[in-house]
């Protein structure tokens, strides 16, 4: 229920420390919204160093009632993060940031409460030959959102 209901993942995160809204100061994260839309962030000591916005994409299953699955593979060494929804890939965003940390779900409503179910999480290792075979869409313009294919 709710107006905007947004939802995702956090990672490279500090659970420790929490912003007077309840944010993790530290973290990156990839959320998405009911109405069709995804974004990328990283917050370091509560400011927005890395933000993309919120990008509509059909990627990105609408609706109040919809399930959306969230990939994230993170090369902490180079500070790539390529982001996936629903099996599709999206883009490639640098943000050298964070290195290291927790991982961990975000959900927020602007309006009233909003309720979010999580079915499965999995964190594991990548085989980076298997990103050879993405052409990664890196974003030049991280105020506006605007991916440029490289």
């Amino acid at each position: 229920a709710g107006s905007s209901l947004y939802y995702g993942i956090l990672f490279n995160g500090d659970h420790s420390t929490l912003s007077p809204e309840g944010y993790w100061e530290d973290a990156s994260m990839l959320l998405v919204t009911t109405d069709g839309r995804y974004g990328f962030w990283t917050c370091i000591n509560g400011s927005w160093n890395v933000s993309t916005g919120f990008i509509s994409n059909a990627a990105v299953n609408a609706g109040l009632d919809a399930w959306n699955v969230l990939k994230v593979i993170v090369d902490n060494a180079t500070g790539d993060h390529h982001l996936f929804i629903n099996g599709q890939y999206i883009q490639t965003i640098n943000s050298t940031y964070l290195t290291g940390g927790k991982i961990g779900l975000s959900m927020w409503d602007d309006g009233i409460a909003g309720t979010a179910s999580v079915d499965y999480i999995k964190v594991s290792a990548v085989n980076k030959a298997d990103l050879k075979k993405i052409r990664l869409i890196r974003n030049t313009d991280l105020d506006n959102g605007a991916p440029a294919a490289k």
